[in-house]
Order: C-alpha cells, then sequence, then structure tokens
C-alpha cells in the first residue's frame, strides 16, 4: 500500500505545496520513520520537536494521492507528543 505525506516542518518552513511538496512511502511505518529523522538531519535545519501549536512539525498522510482528489483531507497525521514521541492521530 502507497502511502502519500505532505510535510511541513514548522514555523522555520513555508507552507508545503500540494503539487510539488507529496512524497511515497511503502507504509504508515516508513513515514513515521522518516517524520522522526528530519529533527536530526542537517539536511531539514531549523526543524524541532516542538508540539504543531507551538510551531512545530507535522506531517498529513493520504491513503490515496491527495493530488488526484477533489477535498484533499488527511487520512492520519503525524506530530510529537508532549513527552517527545511521535503521535500517529486520525482524522
Amino acid at each position: 500500500m502507497t502511502i502519500y505525506m505532505i510535510w511541513f516542518g514548522g514555523s522555520s518552513y513555508a507552507f508545503p505545496d500540494l503539487e510539488t511538496d507529496v512524497e511515497c512511502f511503502g507504509s504508515i511505518k516508513a513515514a513515521r520513520s522518516a517524520f522522526e529523522e528530519r529533527i536530526h538531519s542537517s539536511f531539514f535545519p531549523c526543524v524541532s520537536q516542538a508540539l504543531p501549536e507551538e510551531g512545530g512539525p507535522e506531517a498529513w498522510l493520504y491513503f490515496g494521492d491527495p493530488r488526484k482528489q477533489r477535498d484533499p483531507y488527511p487520512d492520519r497525521t503525524l506530530s510529537f507528543g508532549p513527552r517527545g514521541g511521535v503521535v500517529v492521530g486520525r482524522c
């Protein structure tokens, strides 16, 4: 199953573009791992482990290609919880 992800790096990043910023993963676990690794990657500077309401990173996961949907509402979300773990939320 292909999982599509749109990642937002937090307050230091521009809002993602639906046409150019969609990434594909083989599973939710792979998308979650990529999301978590970005706080330690020099390729993604200024990403913190803050909560989304504090300007931290967030990702939206889709089970179908969001570029082909009329209303691209995510199926799941990824964010950091209050103790630093990755939270997979249902929409």
